[in-house]
C-alpha cells in the first residue's frame, strides 16, 4: 500500500488503490499505527481532514508516543486554528528535543496565542542550534516586534537580511526596526537600498522623504515626494508632503501651491484649508488665516491641531474669548499634547483665569515634549502643519 501511494518499486502511484490497498491491511490487523497515518496522509492530501484526524487519533490511541502521526495531527489542527495545537506541540518537543521543525512551529504557534515571551524562548532555542534558520528568524522577528525589543528587534533582522539579502520586505522592517531606536541614518540607508532595488516602492519612497526631510535634506525629500506622486497619483499624501517639504525650506509660495493642489482631492478640502491657513499666518494675514481655518475646523471638527491653529488665528485677530474656546475643545480632543496646553495656558493668562492658567502650564511641563514650548513672554503658539 505504502509502494503504491510513493510510486516505488516499479509500481503505479496511485492513491485510490493505495487507499484500498491499506484499508484491507486495516482488516488483517487494525492496530498497526503507521497504516492509519499513511492513510490519514492520503485522506489529507485529498481534502478530507474528518477522516485524515480519524486515522491520526486512532493510530495516537495505540502508540501514543508516535512522533510522525502526533506532528501530522499537531499541523491540522493548527490549520483549523484550534487550541489543541500548542498542547500537541509541546508534547512533541518533549519526546524530541531536538526537533527543530516542531520547537519552530511552537514558537510560531505561541506567538500567535499571544503568549510572547514563552514563543521567544522557543524560537531562541531552535537559533542556538540552527543560526542560519531563516523562517525562525523572521518568526522571531514578529515576537520582537510584538514586544517592543528595539536593539533585539534590529539584531534579529539584520541577521534575516544577511541570510536573505534580496528580500526586501526585511529589509524594510529592519528600516522601521532602526527607527523605533533612533538609528535614522541606518533606517535611511536601509530604505535607499530598498528604493535601489525596487524603485516604485511607495512605502520606501515616502519612509525615504520623510527621512531626509527631518535631517533637513529638503532637495532630496522633495525629490522622492515627487517620485511617490508619479507613482500613486490617487494618493494626496505625497501632495501633503511636498506642501510641507516646500514650508519647511521657507518657500511659503511653493507650500500654498501644493496645498492648493491637495484641496481638489476628495475629502481633503479640510485638511488642506487647515495648512493654507497656517501658511496665511506665517504671512501676517490673519483675517486670511482666520476664514481658512475656520471652514478647515467646520469640515474636520475632531482634529485638534486644526483647532489649535484656528485659535491662533483668532489669538491674532484680538479675539482671546474665542480662542480660548477653541482651545478648550483642543484639549479635550488631544489631552497629550504640550503645546495645546501651554497655549491654553497663555491665553487664559491673559484673559485673567489665573487658576486655568497654572494648570494649563503644569499640565504641559507634565507632558514629554515640554521644553519645545515654554517659549517666551510673548505667548506665541508654534505654527504646525496638518
Amino acid at each position: 500500500g505504502v509502494a503504491t501511494y510513493l510510486g516505488f518499486s516499479g509500481r503505479h502511484r496511485s492513491q485510490e488503490e493505495a487507499i484500498k490497498i491499506l484499508t484491507r491491511s486495516l482488516v488483517i490487523d487494525p492496530k498497526v499505527p503507521e497504516t492509519r497515518r499513511f492513510l490519514g496522509v492520503i485522506h489529507w492530501e485529498n481534502g478530507r481532514p474528518g477522516h485524515a484526524r480519524v486515522m491520526w487519533a486512532t493510530a495516537l490511541e495505540n502508540r501514543p508516543d508516535y512522533l510522525l502521526a502526533l506532528a501530522s495531527m499537531a499541523a491540522l489542527d493548527r490549520n483549523e486554528g484550534s487550541p489543541a495545537a500548542r498542547d500537541r506541540y509541546a508534547r512533541l518537543v518533549e519526546l524530541d528535543p531536538w526537533d527543530l521543525d516542531s520547537r519552530r512551529a511552537y514558537g510560531e504557534v505561541l506567538s500567535e496565542a499571544g503568549q510572547l515571551e514563552q514563543a521567544q524562548a522557543e524560537l531562541d532555542r531552535v537559533l542556538e542550534v540552527a543560526p542560519d534558520d531563516l523562517r525562525a528568524r523572521l518568526a522571531l522577528a514578529l515576537v520582537l516586534a510584538s514586544r517592543r525589543a528595539g536593539p533585539e528587534l534590529v539584531a534579529d533582522l539584520e541577521e534575516v537580511v544577511r541570510l536573505q539579502p534580496d528580500n526586501l520586505d526585511a529589509r524594510m522592517d529592519l528600516g522601521a526596526a532602526y527607527l523605533a531606536v533612533g538609528r535614522r541614518k541606518e533606517a535611511e540607508i536601509a530604505y535607499d537600498e530598498v528604493l535601489r532595488k525596487r524603485p516604485r516602492s511607495p512605502a520606501a519612497l515616502k519612509l525615504c522623504g520623510d527621512l531626509a526631510r527631518v535631517r533637513g535634506d529638503l532637495k532630496k525629500a522633495s525629490s522622492l515626494y515627487s517620485r511617490l506622486r508619479w507613482v500613486a497619483p490617487a494618493d494626496p499624501r505625497p501632495v501633503f508632503l511636498l506642501g510641507a517639504a516646500y514650508y519647511d525650506a521657507g518657500n511659503l509660495a511653493g507650500a500654498e501651491r501644493w496645498f492648493t493642489e491637495a484641496a481638489k482631492y476628495p475629502g481633503m478640502l479640510g485638511e488642506a484649508y487647515g495648512n493654507l491657513g497656517v501658511i496665511a499666518l506665517r504671512r501676517g494675514q490673519i483675517k486670511e488665516a482666520q476664514w481658512f481655518l475656520g471652514r478647515a475646523v467646520k469640515r474636520k471638527p475632531h482634529r485638534a491641531l486644526l483647532r489649535y491653529n484656528y485659535a491662533l488665528a483668532l489669538w491674532g485677530n484680538h479675539r482671546p474669548e474665542d480662542a480660548l474656546n477653541q482651545l478648550r475643545v483642543a484639549q479635550g480632543l488631544d489631552p497629550y499634547d504640550a503645546p495645546i496646553h501651554f497655549f491654553t495656558g497663555v491665553v487664559a493668562l491673559r484673559v485673567g483665569l489665573l487658576s486655568e492658567a497654572e494648570r494649563c502650564f503644569r499640565e504641559a511641563l507634565r507632558l514629554p515634549d515640554r521644553g519645545l514650548y515654554v517659549e517666551t513672554s510673548l505667548g506665541r503658539g508654534e505654527l504646525r502643519l496638518v
